[in-house]
C-alpha cells in the first residue's frame, strides 16, 4: 500500500478543522453527486424534502452523566429526520461488502451505537478507537456500526460493520462528521452528539444495556483501558493488515557499516527499539527482561540507534542476550520521521509484519512495552 501523504497543516489544526469543512462540502456537493436509489434499496425519489437535513449537535436529555427516561407519543411514527425520542429513522445502507442493510437489521433487537465519520486515519481501526473499547468492554449487548461519507475503508472490522453514506441517510441524520447517535433496543433515538469521550460514550452505552455498575461509575480513560484484556489493548496499537504500507525507503547500517532495509529480511516479523546513546541501556533492559521470552527466528528485534552526529556514537553497546536480537544504526531520524510520526520520541518501538510492512500505528511509548510481546505474538500469527 503506497504511504499516505501526511497533512501540510499539524495534525491537532487539520483534524479541528477538516470535519467541519468536510461536512459544508458535503452540504454543497453531496446531494447532487449521489443517486439515493444507489445503496438504498426501499428509497423512493422525492419522498423527503431535499432541504431538510437533519440538525447537527442536539442531544438527548443527562442528568448526572445518564440519559433520562423519554416517553415516545407516537412509537410507530417515524419522523422524516432524526429527533430524540422518537423512532430512528430506518434507512437502508450498503456496506463495504456490498450488503444492504437497515437500520433496524443493523440493530438487531439490541442497542445500537451508530456513528458517522469520515477516515481520517487511514484505518477505521483508528477513525473509531473509542468505539472498538466500549464494543470489547460492552461485548454482544450492544451493535456498533459506522457510515463513512467521502472515501470509506474497503474493507470492514469483525466487531463493527462499516456502511457507506448515501442520500436519504444525509438528509435524515446528519452531515456532521464524526457524530454519534445513541438508538435504545426498541428503536428510539436516545443520544445525538459529535464529539464525546470515550469515558462518557462507555457510560451512556452501558446505561442502555441496563449495566448499571458501568453506567454509574466514574471511569477514567486509563480505568478503561485496563478492563481490557492485555491481547485487546495491544491491538489497539496495530494497523488492519490492509490498511499497513511498506517503507522500502527506510535503510539503516550494521556496525560493521553494511547498509540494510526492512526488506532485506522478508518472512520475518521485527521490532525495532528506537533509541540514543542515553536511552541505550534502557533499549537493551527491555529486550533482554521483556521481550527476549518471545523473540525467534522468526521474530527477531533490532535496537535502532539513532545518530544525529558524531558526538551521538554511543562509548559502548550494551550486551543483549538473545541471539534474535542485534543493533542498527539510524544516521539521522529524518526518514524516519517523516514517513512514520512528526516527532521521534525516544525510547519508542515500531512493528514491521512478514511482508516488510509497517504494522504499528499509533507511537508506542515505554510506559505500553508491556503489550509489545503481545503485538508480537499478534503480528507473528497473520
Amino acid at each position: 500500500m503506497e504511504r499516505r501523504t501526511k497533512f501540510p497543516l499539524p495534525k491537532s489544526i487539520a483534524l479541528a478543522v477538516a470535519p467541519p469543512l468536510l461536512a459544508v462540502l458535503a452540504l454543497a456537493c453531496g446531494s447532487a453527486n449521489r443517486d439515493p436509489a444507489d445503496s438504498s434499496g426501499n428509497f423512493e425519489r422525492n419522498t423527503i424534502d431535499p432541504n431538510s437535513v437533519a440538525t447537527p449537535g442536539e442531544m438527548g436529555s443527562l442528568e448526572n452523566g445518564l440519559l433520562t427516561p423519554t416517553v415516545v407519543e407516537n412509537p410507530k411514527v417515524e419522523p422524516q429526520k432524526a429527533e430524540i425520542g422518537e423512532l430512528a429513522p430506518n434507512v437502508s445502507l450498503e456496506s463495504v461488502r456490498g450488503e444492504i442493510k437497515s437500520i433496524a437489521e443493523i440493530r438487531d433487537g439490541k442497542p445500537l451505537l451508530l456513528i458517522s465519520t469520515w477516515s481520517y486515519k487511514d484505518d477505521p481501526k483508528f477513525d473509531l478507537k473509542s468505539a472498538l473499547m466500549v464494543k470489547r468492554i460492552l461485548g454482544d449487548r450492544i451493535n456498533i456500526a459506522a457510515v463513512y461519507d467521502l472515501t470509506p475503508p474497503t474493507f470492514s472490522l469483525g466487531e463493527i460493520e462499516i456502511f457507506k453514506t448515501n442520500r436519504e441517510f444525509e438528509q435524515r441524520y446528519s452531515l456532521l462528521n464524526p457524530d454519534h447517535f445513541l438508538i435504545d433496543k426498541d428503536g428510539i433515538l436516545r443520544f445525538e452528539q459529535p464529539d464525546i469521550s470515550v469515558e462518557q460514550l462507555l457510560k451512556l452505552c452501558a446505561q442502555l444495556t441496563g449495566d448499571e455498575s458501568l453506567s454509574r461509575t466514574e471511569l477514567s480513560y486509563q480505568e478503561i483501558l485496563d478492563k481490557l484484556t492485555p491481547e485487546a489493548r495491544a491491538d489497539l496499537f496495530l494497523r488492519s493488515p490492509q490498511a499497513r504500507y511498506r517503507l522500502d525507503s527506510f535503510s539503516f547500517q550494521t556496525l560493521d557499516g553494511r547498509e540494510e532495509t526492512i526488506t532485506d529480511y522478508p518472512g520475518s516479523t521485527r521490532l525495532l527499539v528506537f533509541a540514543d546513546k542515553y536511552t541505550l541501556p534502557a533499549a537493551a533492559d527491555h529486550i533482554n527482561n521483556l521481550f527476549s521470552p518471545v523473540l525467534s527466528e522468526n521474530t527477531q528485534a533490532w535496537i535502532m540507534v539513532v545518530i544525529e552526529s558524531a558526538d551521538d556514537y554511543p562509548e559502548n553497546y550494551p550486551l543483549i542476550n538473545s541471539p534474535y536480537a542485534s543493533y542498527k544504526l539510524v544516521r539521522g531520524g529524518e526518514q524516519w520521521t517523516n514517513t512514520y510520526i512528526e516527532n521521534l520520541s525516544l525510547l519508542t518501538y515500531a512493528i514491521f509484519d512478514k511482508s516488510g510492512a509497517l504494522a504499528t500505528g499509533d507511537i508506542i511509548n515505554p510506559s505500553d512495552k508491556e503489550l509489545v510481546p503481545f503485538m508480537l505474538k499478534q503480528v507473528e500469527a497473520e
